[in-house]
C-alpha cells in the first residue's frame, strides 16, 4: 500500500536523473560530470523536500548518505548535497537491499 502512496515520487526529479523506490526506501542517482550535474542533483533532492512537504512526509537526513562511485579513484570528487537542512554525509560503501556498494565497485568494504 505505502509504495501506491510513493508512487509519483519519481516524477518529482529530473528526467535524467533516476528514482528507485522499494518498500520504505528512495534511492535517487544520476551521473555527474559536470558542475550543472552536480547543481541538478541538489534541485532534485529540493524537490524530494516539496513532495515530502506537500503529502505531509519528511525524509530522515541523518539516514541519506552520498556514494560517489568511479573506478577511477584518481577522478572521485566531492560534491556536498543537502536534504532538509542538513548537510548529507558522504561514505565509502553503502548497503542498499542487502548488497554493499563501494565507491570503487570493488568487492572489499571498509569495516563499519
Amino acid at each position: 500500500m505505502f509504495l501506491l502512496y510513493i508512487n509519483d515520487l519519481p516524477s518529482r526529479v529530473h528526467d535524467t536523473t533516476r528514482c528507485g523506490l522499494f518498500a520504505d526506501d528512495c534511492l535517487l542517482y544520476r551521473v555527474v560530470e559536470s558542475i550543472d550535474d552536480q547543481v541538478q542533483l541538489q534541485a532534485d533532492l529540493k524537490a524530494l523536500e516539496a513532495w515530502a512537504s506537500d503529502w505531509g512526509m519528511q525524509f530522515n537526513p541523518s539516514k541519506c548518505h552520498v556514494l560517489s562511485i568511479n573506478k577511477r579513484s584518481s577522478h572521485r570528487q566531492s560534491y556536498f548535497y543537502e536534504l532538509c537542512g542538513s548537510m548529507l554525509t558522504s561514505v565509502d560503501n553503502e548497503k542498499y537491499l542487502g548488497v554493499t556498494v563501494s565507491s570503487d565497485l570493488s568487492w572489499r568494504t571498509a569495516r563499519m
